[in-house]
């Protein structure tokens, strides 16, 4: 109950409004406009619907328009701790492990781990420098992410293996995320002195030290984050290139 009055709470700029005058349009930007995380949003959903779903029920209105508001989802919100610099001089150490190897490529480009792990080999343009993500979560995920000179060896050396999929291990197998996530990112950490990271901070490494040389749309674009500026959103066109450059402008992670 509290949860749904919380959702409720969140309507507020339509609470006088005449149900059968609204529309999905209108129910959208509420949604949008609300600051919470995406478990929220969808909380806002339920009660849209359930309102909605009164309203057929008593001929209020013809059609449920909250059946087609669209929520992207958000990534938890955890602390996050950065790797340091001599943690990460540390995996640079240890390249015969392919678990480092995998974390290093995370955290210089900002990728998410299932859009790492779950990679087709042929989604790897060694030609181009990017790694190609087709199917995501939301249409900003779906990208080409730059390979940044200092892991081009490293991602050349996952596709050498011709494997199915661009990541595998030394037997040729695809890496999953639960064997990953639950095993060898955990022995790898403790391994390096510092059990306490989370998988998600190699990402949050990335945009932590991107944001220092990179211009903000153009880090947007390359780990896949909405603009919040419709400008930037709708109209700004970057070319690949771009990002290939920007990218390695970091020096140095």
């Amino acid at each position: 109950i509290s949860g749904y009055t919380a959702a409720y709470n969140h309507c507020k700029e339509i609470h006088d409004r005449p149900l059968c005058s609204l529309k999905t349009a209108e129910l959208q930007k509420v949604i949008d406009d609300c600051p919470a995380g995406s478990n929220t949003k969808v909380q806002i959903k339920v009660v849209m619907n359930g309102i909605f779903e009164y309203g057929l029920q008593n001929d209020i209105v013809n059609k449920n328009y909250a059946s087609f508001i669209e929520i992207e989802t958000s990534d938890p919100v955890i602390d996050r701790i950065p790797f340091t610099r001599s943690e990460i001089d540390m995996l640079w150490t240890m390249l015969d492990n392919v678990a480092a190897r995998i974390v290093l490529i995370l955290i210089y480009s900002g990728m998410r781990v299932n859009e790492l792990l779950k990679m087709p080999r042929e989604c790897c343009d060694l030609k181009e420098r990017s790694l190609n993500i087709l199917k995501a979560k939301n249409k900003y995920s779906i990208r080409k992410v730059p390979i940044h000179d200092k892991i081009f060896d490293l991602v050349k050396g996952f596709y050498d293996m011709g494997g199915n999929n661009l990541i595998v291990n030394d037997g040729g197998f695809n890496v999953t995320y639960n064997n990953f996530a639950t095993r060898d990112f955990i022995r790898l950490m403790k391994e390096i002195g510092c059990p306490e990271h989370h998988l998600h901070d190699t990402r949050h490494t990335f945009i932590t030290v991107g944001r220092n040389y990179i211009d903000k749309l153009l880090l947007q674009k390359i780990v896949g984050h909405k603009p919040a500026d419709i400008t930037d959103k709708v109209y700004t066109h970057i070319e690949f290139s771009e990002l290939l450059t920007a990218i390695n402008k970091i020096k140095k992670i």
